[in-house]
C-alpha cells in the first residue's frame, strides 16, 4: 500500500482582510421597501450578471445622475455594500463621509449601521461592531437578515463565545435555506459550524442543550462519532454512514457529511514504512528518548494489520548529520520521515527544495520558513501565549501588564501575547523583565504597579512633615490582567509577592511552564488562582488510557518529561490524518497535546485546555478556547452575493 501526501502541492497564502473575512452581501432582492420613481431601477433587481467593476461603475454613474438626494444616497449605499464585499474597507470609510445619511430613506438607514459594524469588525473592534449592528428584524430582506446574523456570529466567535456563535449559525441556516442558489452558502456556513464543533472539547460537546433541538443534536452526534472513530482507530466511513442512517434529513447530510466519506486511505492506513529521526545521543538524548518512548507506546497500542514498519535512526548531537540520516531513511524505503527534533536540523530540512518523501518535523523552523513537503509539529509556546491573550479578552480584561524573564524565550512569549492581545483590542500597559535566578521580584512588581511612585510620595511627605505617617502602598488601578512568563517557582513567587503589594486581585495568566504536571498541593497552594494553559494529556492524567500505559512502563521518565511523551504519542497517532488536515482547514484532530489544526504554512497549532490552581491542585476550567474559527480560505465563508 502506498500513501500519497499532497504536501508538495503549491500553497497560496490567503489574503486576510483586517484579520477577518469581511461581510459580503447578496443584494439581489434587496430592493427598498418604499416606491421609487419608475425611471430609477436598481440594476441588481434586473437579474443581470455583470462584473463587480462594471456594477460599481453603474452605481456611481446613477448616483451622479440621480435627480433627488434620496436616490443619490441609495445608489451610494449600493456602491458601498459592493465595495465592502470585496474588502475595500478604506474606500467604504471614505465614501461614508460623503453620503448624506439624512437624505437616505429611513427604511434603509439600518443598512448604514450594518456597514459601520462591518467596518468595525474589519478593524478588529469587536465591541463597536456589536454596538453598531442593527437588531435582526423579519421586515429586512432575507439577504440582509443573513448578513446581520453572520456578522454577529463572527463577532461572538472572535470574542470566544463559540456556543453563542454556533447558535446564531444555526439560525442563519434557516435564513439561507430561503435564498435562491442556496447550496453554496449553506455549504460555507456548515463548514464554519463544523469548525466550531471540532474545536469544542468533548465534555463541552456533550453538555450542549441538544436534546430539545434535533438539528443541533445531529451536529453534536456527528462531531462525537467522528471524534470517537479518530481516537479509537475505528472505521471512519462506517461512523459517518451510521450517522447518516440516524439523521437522513439533517441539513448537513448533503453539504458536509458526504464530503467526509471516501477518505479511507487517509483515515485508517499508515505508510508501509516509517522512519523516526531523533538525537538519541548527545545533548538532547534524554528528551529524545521520552519522545521515542511515547511514539512506541502509540505504535504498540495500534493493534491493526495496517501497522507500519518503524525504523529508528539516531541523528546524534550534530544537527548537520540530519540530511545524511534523512537520505539513508529514504534509501531504506521510508515513505514518511518523522523528525528531526533540533531546531537547527529542522531549518536544514525545510530549506531543502527537493525532498523525496514528506517529513513530519518535531520542531519549528525559524522566521516562519516552511516547505510544502514538511509539516512542522512541536510544543510551540507562542500558541499558549496567544491563547492567554484571548482568554483575557473573553473576560473583558483589556489592559494588561507582562512579567517576563530577561532572556530570548521570555521575549518571544511576551511578543506573542502582546501581538494577539493588541489585535483583539487589548492594550499592554507595560512589560517588566525580571531575573529568573532571583526569588525576589519586588522591584519589577513595584515598577509595573507604580508602587515605587507611591513610596516616593510617602518619603517626600515624611520629609516635609518631619514626622512618621501611616502608609500603605497603593498600586495603579487600571491593570486588569497580568501575563506571567515563568516556571512553577516564579509563578508561586509572583503570586505571593503580588498579594503583598496589594495586587492579589488582578487576574494572572500563564503558560504550561507554570505547572510541573505533577500534583503537589503543598507547594502549589502558593499558585492558587493562577490560570494557565496545558495539554489534555497532562490535565486529564490517569483518566487517559494512554497515560496509564506510559505510567506503567516508564513511571520515572514520565514525571520528568510528560509533555514530550505526549508529543511522541501524537506524532504517531496523527500520521494518517496529515493529508486530511492539509486539505480541510476546518478539520481538527483531538490530540493528547491539544486540539490540532494545520495552517497554510504546514505548521501545526494546538488549542489547549484551561486550568487553575485550587487548593494547590490543577482544576480544568469548563470552557473552550478562543481561536477565531473563521476559516482562512476565502471560499470558506462566503458572500450572499452571487458573483458573476
Amino acid at each position: 500500500m502506498r500513501l500519497n501526501y499532497p504536501f508538495t502541492a503549491n500553497l497560496t497564502k490567503p489574503v486576510l482582510l483586517g484579520g477577518i473575512l469581511l461581510l459580503l452581501l447578496q443584494l439581489t432582492g434587496c430592493a427598498p421597501t418604499v416606491p421609487r420613481p419608475s425611471t430609477v431601477q436598481a440594476p441588481l433587481e434586473t437579474g443581470e450578471r455583470i462584473s463587480p467593476t462594471a456594477r460599481l461603475r453603474e452605481y456611481d454613474s446613477k448616483a451622479a445622475a440621480a435627480p433627488t438626494a434620496d436616490q443619490r444616497a441609495y445608489y451610494q449605499l449600493l456602491a458601498m455594500e459592493l465595495l465592502i464585499e470585496y474588502g475595500k474597507a478604506d474606500e467604504v470609510r471614505k465614501r461614508l463621509e460623503e453620503i448624506s445619511v439624512r437624505a437616505l430613506d429611513k427604511n434603509h438607514r439600518y443598512r448604514i449601521d450594518l456597514l459601520q459594524a462591518q467596518l468595525a469588525l474589519a478593524a478588529d473592534n469587536v465591541p463597536l461592531a456589536l454596538q453598531k449592528l442593527p437588531k435582526i428584524s423579519n421586515e429586512y430582506p432575507l439577504p440582509i437578515q443573513a448578513a446581520v446574523l453572520r456578522t454577529r456570529a463572527i463577532a461572538l466567535a472572535k470574542l470566544g463565545y463559540l456556543h453563542e456563535s454556533l447558535s446564531i449559525r444555526l439560525d442563519l441556516d434557516k435564513i439561507l435555506n430561503k435564498l435562491p442558489e442556496k447550496e453554496h452558502v449553506l455549504r460555507a456556513n456548515h463548514r464554519v459550524i463544523w469548525s466550531i464543533l471540532q474545536a469544542t472539547p468533548t465534555d463541552a460537546l456533550q453538555g450542549l442543550p441538544a436534546k430539545e433541538d434535533p438539528v443541533l443534536l445531529g451536529w453534536v452526534e456527528l462531531a462525537l462519532n467522528i471524534r470517537a472513530a479518530m481516537e479509537s482507530g475505528l472505521d471512519h466511513d462506517l461512523a459517518v454512514n451510521n450517522w447518516i442512517s440516524r439523521f437522513p434529513r439533517h441539513p448537513a447530510v448533503e453539504t458536509l457529511a458526504k464530503t467526509l466519506l471516501g477518505q479511507r486511505d487517509f483515515i485508517s492506513e499508515y505508510p508501509d514504512k516509517l522512519a523516526l529521526l531523533l538525537p538519541l545521543s548527545g545533548r538532547f538524548s534524554t528528551q529524545a528518548k521520552a519522545i521515542r518512548d511515547g511514539f512506541l507506546t502509540a505504535f504498540f497500542g495500534h493493534d491493526t494489520p495496517t501497522r507500519p514498519i518503524v525504523k529508528i535512526y539516531d541523528t546524534g548531537g550534530a544537527p548537520e548529520r540530519v540530511w545524511e540520516t534523512y537520505q539513508q531513511a529514504v534509501q531504506d524505503g521510508a515513505a514518511l520521515v518523522v523528525g528531526p527534533l533540533q531546531k537547527e536540523a529542522v531549518n536544514m530540512i525545510v530549506k531543502e527544495k527537493k525532498l523525496r518523501v514528506p517529513v513530519l518535523a518535531l520542531n519549528y523552523a525559524g522566521d516562519d520558513d516552511y516547505s510544502p513537503s514538511v509539516v512542522q509539529f512541536g510544543l510551540l509556546p507562542e500558541d499558549e501565549a496567544r491563547q492567554a491573550a484571548e482568554l483575557a479578552i473573553i473576560k473583558d480584561q483589556t489592559r494588561a501588564i507582562i512579567f517576563t524573564p530577561n532572556n530570548a524565550y521570555g521575549t518571544r512569549l511576551a511578543n506573542a501575547f502582546a501581538e494577539r492581545y493588541t489585535e483583539l483590542g487589548g492594550r499592554v500597559l507595560t512589560t517588566e523583565k525580571y531575573s529568573a535566578e532571583s526569588d525576589d521580584h519586588g522591584q519589577p512588581i513595584q515598577r509595573a504597579m507604580n508602587i515605587s511612585q507611591s513610596t516616593t510620595r510617602d518619603s517626600i511627605l515624611r520629609s516635609v512633615l518631619k514626622r512618621g505617617t501611616q502608609f500603605e502602598p497603593r498600586r495603579r488601578e487600571d491593570v486588569e490582567a497580568i501575563f506571567l512568563v515563568g516556571g512553577p517557582q516564579q509563578a508561586r513567587n509572583f503570586r505571593t509577592q503580588l498579594k503583598y503589594y496589594n495586587s492579589g486581585d488582578v487576574s494572572i495568566y500563564a503558560t504550561s511552564q507554570a505547572y510541573t504536571g505533577i500534583v503537589n498541593t503543598k507547594t502549589d497552594r502558593d499558585s492558587d488562582g493562577i490560570v494557565f494553559t496545558d495539554m489534555p494529556w497532562v490535565l486529564q492524567g490517569k483518566a487517559n488510557s494512554n497515560f496509564a500505559n506510559v505510567a506503567r512502563h516508564w513511571p520515572r521518565e514520565l514525571q520528568k518529561f510528560p509533555r514530550l511523551y505526549a508529543l511522541g504519542l501524537d506524532a504517531y497517532r496523527i500520521v494518517p490524518y496529515l493529508a486530511r488536515l492539509h486539505n480541510n482547514p476546518y478539520e481538527r484532530f483531538p490530540g493528547l497535546t491539544g486540539n490540532i489544526a494545520l495552517d497554510v504554512q504546514n505548521r501545526i497549532h494546538r488549542e489547549l485546555l484551561w486550568a487553575t490552581f485550587i487548593d494547590g491542585r490543577a482544576q480544568i476550567l469548563e470552557f473552550a478556547s478562543v481561536e477565531d474559527h473563521q476559516l482562512l480560505d476565502p471560499e470558506s465563508d462566503i458572500s450572499y452575493l452571487q458573483s458573476p
